[in-house]
This record gives structure tokens, sequence and C-alpha cells, in this order.
């Protein structure tokens, strides 16, 4: 079980002077691909799902598989989602599966930006999930994108530390994950934001970089590289190798060009070699379950459906609550004939202040008023 939580992997990168690479999934192949070059580099991965790529994807086919993956990996692996606009997005991710998000950055004025990290970080950090954002505070009207990140984006070293230390934010993130390539860095300047956030920090426009400003930004605090695999780009050129050799999988072909590139950009950040230490040094991440075994013996069939849908109502759109699911004994002679599983994204969704006055609270009282169920927690293991 090597699925491990993104804020020790990150915080490890950040003590220790190396990045993790964090590679944009959209499907099974760019999966497995990468997933063969951590493992074959022995390097901590972040795999970012969701964010700019979601159109490529659909999120509740691939997520099953990436957690699947992620939890047998022999490597430490890390699950974010990137670029999430709006709470009901985070939800989404975490209920998903997703151990990580990003908040999308915006340019608004800073106590906007502040109040908005804030409420994302606030309900995240109940289901134990991390955060990262920033804040993009170049001029709405600079001619292009590719401008606004080349030029002044980053705020100020006070400004960047009074943002995290306002909102909780636990990454620090330089850039937007959609944002264009950078040749550019103000070296500077990334020194002092380092100085001021003590914070993991985040770099998504490093594709034009040279390996000597990888290294130097990497030496002055950034722990986690965006890596963008251009699987079109590799598609034409696979494609255009095997034209003479028909006797070739392009699928397999393809998987080999994507874990090359993945596994330069593992030994040029520094992460090759880390795994080991890496998993002795990050909590594994732990799905908890409540199974609350139903002691009313005159429990009908409709009588528990309906009780079903109503808690699947009740608390199935609640944060850090992963699934609501029924359970029946095969014989319905037992002493417990029914039993309902809530599935939880995290420990930390039993004991958080928002859920104890939500929608598990009122769980609770709706089992022990109607049915005396007997609850029983349990933390999910994955072989």
């Amino acid at each position: 079980m090597a699925l491990v939580d993104m804020r020790d992997m990150l915080n490890h990168a950040y003590e220790h002077g190396y990045a993790v690479a964090a590679f944009d999934v959209v499907n099974v192949d760019v999966l497995a691909a990468v997933l063969n070059a951590a493992e074959s580099c022995r390097a901590p991965v972040l795999l970012m799902v969701g964010g700019a790529d979601e159109a490529d994807c659909d999120l509740e086919i691939l997520m099953p598989a990436v957690e699947i993956a992620a939890r047998r990996s022999p490597v430490p692996v890390a699950i974010q989602c990137g670029a999430v606009a709006s709470l009901e997005d985070m939800h989404r991710a975490i209920a998903l599966g997703c151990n990580g998000v990003a908040v999308q950055c915006v340019r608004g004025s800073f106590p906007e930006v502040v109040n908005r990290m804030r409420e994302v970080v606030g309900w995240a950090r109940d289901c134990g999930v991390p955060v990262e954002g920033g804040w993009l505070c170049a001029d709405e009207g600079a001619a292009s994108a590719a401008e606004r990140v080349e030029e002044s984006s980053w705020p100020t070293p006070a400004e960047a530390a009074a943002l995290v230390q306002r909102s909780g934010l636990d990454v620090f993130s330089l850039d937007d994950p959609c944002c264009g390539a950078r040749t550019r860095i103000d070296f500077p300047r990334l020194k002092l934001i380092n100085a001021a956030v003590n914070t993991p920090l985040v770099l998504y426009g490093a594709a034009s970089l040279s390996e000597d400003q990888i290294r130097r930004v990497i030496f002055k605090g950034v722990a986690k590289i965006g890596v963008n695999v251009s699987i079109n780009h590799m598609a034409k050129a696979v494609l255009a190798r095997l034209s003479s050799n028909a006797g070739v999988s392009f699928t397999r072909a393809l998987q080999d060009e994507v874990s090359a590139e993945a596994e330069r950009h593992m030994r040029l950040y520094g992460s090759a070699g880390r795994a080991a230490e890496v998993l002795s040094r990050c909590k594994h991440w732990a799905i908890v379950q409540q199974v609350w075994l139903c002691t009313d013996q005159s429990l009908s069939e409709q009588e528990f459906s309906s009780l079903v849908r109503e808690c699947q109502q009740t608390a199935g759109c609640s944060p850090g609550v992963r699934g609501v699911f029924a359970g029946r004994t095969l014989t319905g002679q037992d002493k417990y004939r029914y039993c309902v599983v809530v599935r939880l994204s995290h420990p930390q969704v039993l004991n958080d202040e928002h859920q104890a006055q939500g929608a598990m609270s009122m769980l609770r009282r709706l089992f022990n008023e109607r049915y005396l169920a007997v609850g029983v927690q349990a933390f999910e293991t994955v072989a």
C-alpha cells in the first residue's frame, strides 16, 4: 500500500533539496508509463487528475484505476486534483479518491484571495486533505498569458507569507497549473519567497527551463514541478518510427516513450532513488469505514431500502464522505440482518468540527433513535 500523504511527501522533498515530479494523467496508458518510470528509478511520484485536462478524460472512470494502481505501487504515490475552482469540485475530487487538491490561482484582490483560500483549506483540512494554492498578481491588462507568466506575476515575499499564514495553505504555488511555458526565473525573488513562507513551493511552467535553471529553482525551495507530457507530440514521433515496423505495438511503444520521458524528469529533479526513505517518512493514506449494524429485528426490506436512501441523501454529498452502501445477511436469520457502511476519505473526518455538527451527527441520531444501531469502525486495507 504505497498511497501516501501528499503533505509528508512534499515536505520530505523540501527538507532534503529535491523535487517531486507531478504528471497530468489523462488515461491508463499515461498512468502505467509514469508508474513504470517511478518504479524503475525508485522515485516518489505525484499523479495529477482533472483540472485543465478534465475535458479529455472521465474522472469517474479514470479515478478507480488511478487509486488502485497507486495503492499497489511499491513506490510512494500521491493523487492530486489540479486547478480546483470551487468547493463542489473539491468535494467531488476527494469523494473520487484524491488525497490532495490544488486551488486554481486567481488574480483578485489580496483579501478576496485569502478568504477564498481559507474557505477551501478549512473544508479540506476537515477531510484530512492538504491544499496547494497561490496568488498571481500580474496585471489583468497584460498582452498575453505568456507575458503574465514571464513578468512579475509572483507576489512579494511579504504577500506570499501573509497568504500562507492567513489561509493555512500546505503548499504554495508560484504558477497556475494552466500557465504557459516559462523561460525566465526571478531567482532573487524566489529566494526571498522561500525564506518568507518556509513551505514547499510549486512550479508548473518549467518545460522551457534549462537543466541548470531547474537545479537552481529546486535549491531555492521548489519541491514539486508539474510535468505535462505531450502525448500528441510523442504519438506522432512513435507513429513515424513504427511506419517501417508494423509488428511493434503502438500502445507499448507509446508507453515506453512516455516512461522514458517521465524517468528523465525524475532523475533531473533528484527524486530518483528516494522511494525507500520517503516511504519511511510518510503516513500511508488510510480510508476509514463506519459499519452500522441494525438491531431492529422487525425492520422490513422496504423500510431498510428507504433508510439507505435517506442516509445517502443526508451524508452522500457531505465533505469527506466517499459513499454510503447497504449490506444484508445471506440467510436473513442473523441477529443483525442489515447494515449501512459509510466510507470516509480519512480518519480526520470522524473528528472534525464541521462534520460533528452536520450530516454525520444527523445520521448517528437517525440510527440511535429509530434503529438502535451498533457502530463498528474499521480502517480499510487494500491488498
